[in-house]
């Protein structure tokens, strides 16, 4: 199984004179991402944050949802927690996707749209100070060979207006009787 977290460049954010809360808010993210999004004279420049994306349920919308769930959205539930109408007219989606948006897009770097590939090997290079993604992303950092081994925090999913908030997702696999 995973669930969601925010990955960061310890040695990046050190030397910044940054610092990660362990349950950061959105607006804690915000912050770190702008102060992080460097643009140097020369190559690799260092981008703030990397979020996926692109469209569809694994390329954006596990992400995005999260940080829409703590806003106070959802898609399609009604109050009694019935599925009912479109709630992307709502204002905690609106304000949920605009800043969902601004931080792809004003401190995600020079080369969106980005999947979950795309943002690990821009994590692993140095091109990006923050990644808030999958769980599973952290055996990748730290397994032996990794530019990043042992360079790299974890913090609580962001957070706005609940206690916490994070994807739980389990794969399973069947196994026939015969095998």
């Amino acid at each position: 199984g995973e669930s969601s977290f925010l990955m960061y460049r310890k040695d990046l954010l050190d030397d910044a004179g940054q610092t990660m809360p362990d349950n950061p808010t959105w607006e804690d993210v915000k912050k770190i991402a702008k102060e992080m999004d460097v643009d140097g004279d020369m190559p690799p420049r260092t981008a703030g944050i990397c979020l996926r994306d692109m469209p569809g349920w694994s390329s954006m919308g596990a992400t995005f949802t999260t940080m829409l769930n703590t806003y106070g959205g959802t898609w399609w539930l009604d109050a009694d927690g019935k599925i009912g109408e479109s709630q992307v007219m709502e204002p905690e989606f609106k304000a949920a996707l605009s800043d969902y948006t601004d931080l792809a897009i004003q401190w995600g770097g020079e080369n969106p749209p980005a999947n979950f590939l795309q943002c690990l090997e821009a994590y692993k290079n140095g091109e990006v100070a923050l990644w808030y993604d999958s769980t599973a992303a952290a055996g990748l950092l730290e397994e032996e060979g990794s530019p990043v081994k042992g360079k790299n925090g974890y913090a609580q999913a962001p957070v706005k207006d609940t206690p916490s908030s994070a994807w739980i997702w389990v794969w399973g696999f069947g196994i026939p009787t015969g095998s």
